[in-house]
């Protein structure tokens, strides 16, 4: 019983980690994009290309 109820808090929480990493991964996309603009920084490309 106690290993169905972790596994449901496990899945819970990956589903909402995922929800919030997207969103903080949308503004670091943007955020880098804007920084990228103004040079070629080729490890500053790599990091946007990571999400």
């Amino acid at each position: 019983m106690l290993q169905c109820e972790i596994s449901i808090i496990l899945i819970i929480f990956v589903v909402y980690f995922l929800r919030v990493h997207r969103l903080y991964a949308n503004f670091f996309i943007h955020y880098n994009h804007v920084y990228c603009t103004n040079s070629t920084n080729i490890e500053c490309v790599r990091l946007t290309h990571v999400f």
